[in-house]
């Protein structure tokens, strides 16, 4: 594959391929709009997405099976540089009619509120498996604030998990970058200063990275850029 990219380069990006790796949760917000724009410049460089947690894609970049990938911070495995993108802050998520609203206090400055853990100790939770960033971080949040979390669901993915939650069937974590706009949904952060992870670019450590790569690289960068905006 080292080869074909080279030859590819030579070719001054007019052909190619890339296997990029990204959440199917967070991707299906955030990579088509950055395909399209992709595509329009690079026409004839095809782009093979694998879907897959930030964990499992953290090992597919150290066994080289991808040439980039969108993770959630921190890696336990990868230690070469990474490329920041953005913070994404970790909310939760509930129906208007919830009665955990009652526990919502608004933010001075924002349109959201936001609701201290500990209230939300009495609601059911649905969670996402315990190898995910969302499960792993929510679960260190309750340990965190003290709390025995509720919940018959414990094994959801976040894109099911939101959508359970926003028909008043719990209470869920998602993303602020995923938050769709419902007309009954509510998206709480969480304490007065909120949880936030950073999301970062990562290639596989090599001496050498396809210009195809880097250019989807740099298009998601520019389009990140421009939705911290």
């Amino acid at each position: 594959r080292l080869v074909q990219n080279e030859l590819c380069d030579m070719a001054q990006l007019k052909s190619g391929s890339i296997i990029f790796g990204v959440s199917s949760f967070r991707g299906r917000y955030l990579l088509p709009k950055i395909l399209k724009r992709f595509y329009e410049k690079y026409p004839n460089i095809r782009v093979d997405i694998v879907e897959a947690n930030s964990m499992a894609l953290e090992d597919k970049i150290v066994d080289g099976s991808l040439d980039l990938a969108i993770v959630a911070l921190p890696l336990t495995k990868i230690t070469h540089e990474v490329e920041f993108l953005k913070k994404d802050e970790i909310v939760i998520v509930a129906n208007r009619e919830h009665p955990v609203m009652k526990y919502a206090h608004k933010k001075e400055g924002f349109p959201d509120c936001w609701v201290n853990l500990k209230d939300t100790a009495e609601f059911e939770y649905i969670l996402s498996d315990y190898d995910t960033i969302l499960g792993s971080i929510s679960r260190q949040q309750f340990k965190k604030a003290g709390i025995k979390v509720k919940s018959h669901n414990t094994n959801i993915t976040a894109d099911m998990g939101a959508a359970m939650a926003r028909e008043g069937l719990g209470l869920a974590f998602t993303y602020r970058s995923c938050a769709e706009t419902y007309k009954d949904a509510v998206y709480l952060s969480i304490g007065t200063q909120g949880v936030f992870l950073d999301l970062a670019l990562v290639y596989p450590y090599t001496n050498y990275r396809p210009k195809a790569a880097a250019a989807l690289g740099q298009a998601i960068k520019e389009f990140m850029t421009e939705d911290l905006a």
